[in-house]
C-alpha cells in the first residue's frame, strides 16, 4: 500500500477520492466503514456497483459493521432484472447505467437520514461505473454529485481502482474532491 488512510485527515476533508488497487478496495471500505460507522456513529450511505447488496451484507456482518446505520444503493442486482428501479428494506437497486435514476436515489437517501448525525457517502466503485456510461457522463456524474454532496454536508469517499482509471481522469476527478489519496 502506498498510503495507509489517516481517519484524522479524513475528518476533515468533505470529499475524498481515494485510488486503491481492486485487491485493497474491500479492505480499505472496511476501515472506513468501521471508524465512520462504528466508532463515530455516522450514518451512512453507501452506492455499490462492484458487488451485489447481499454479498455486501454478509461482508460487513462478518467484520461487525453496524449495517442498521446503512442505506444501500445497489447497482448490480438489477442488471440481472428488468426493473429499472426497486426498493427492499435500506436498500434501492438501480441500473448501473441510469445515473439520473442513482442521483434521485442518493438525494431521497440522503434526504432521509437523520437530521442530527452525521453523515457519509461512499461509492464503490465509480471505475465499475465506467463500464456502463461513457468515461465523460461519469465524469460529469461525479461532478454534479460532489456538488450535491458539499451542499447537503455529506462527508465522502469516492473510490476508483486504480488499474481501470486513467490518470487523466483521476485528475479530473480530483479536482471536485477536497483530497486524493493513492493506497
Amino acid at each position: 500500500m502506498a498510503a495507509k488512510l489517516d481517519f484524522k485527515s479524513l475528518e476533515n476533508a468533505e470529499l475524498l477520492l481515494v485510488v486503491a488497487p481492486s485487491d485493497s478496495t474491500q479492505q480499505v471500505t472496511l476501515d472506513i466503514l468501521k471508524y465512520f460507522v462504528n466508532t463515530k456513529n455516522n450514518f451512512c450511505v453507501y452506492v455499490t456497483v462492484a458487488k451485489p447488496y447481499n454479498t455486501i451484507m454478509n461482508i460487513l456482518n462478518k467484520n461487525g459493521i453496524k449495517t442498521e446505520r446503512i442505506f444501500f444503493i445497489d447497482c448490480v442486482t438489477s442488471l440481472s432484472t428488468s426493473s429499472s428501479v426497486m426498493r427492499a428494506g435500506n436498500c434501492v437497486f438501480c441500473q448501473p447505467q441510469a445515473l439520473t435514476n442513482i442521483s434521485i436515489a442518493l438525494t431521497n437517501a440522503i434526504e432521509s437520514l437523520p437530521k442530527d448525525n452525521d453523515k457519509l457517502l461512499i461509492l464503490d466503485t465509480l471505475s465499475t461505473l465506467m463500464l456502463y456510461n461513457e468515461t465523460g457522463t461519469v465524469t460529469r456524474f461525479a461532478h454534479v454529485l460532489t456538488g450535491k454532496l458539499r451542499a447537503s454536508g455529506v462527508k465522502s469517499v469516492i473510490l476508483t481502482l486504480e488499474e481501470e482509471t486513467d490518470k487523466k481522469i483521476i485528475a479530473q476527478l480530483g479536482q471536485f474532491c477536497d483530497k486524493t489519496i493513492n493506497i
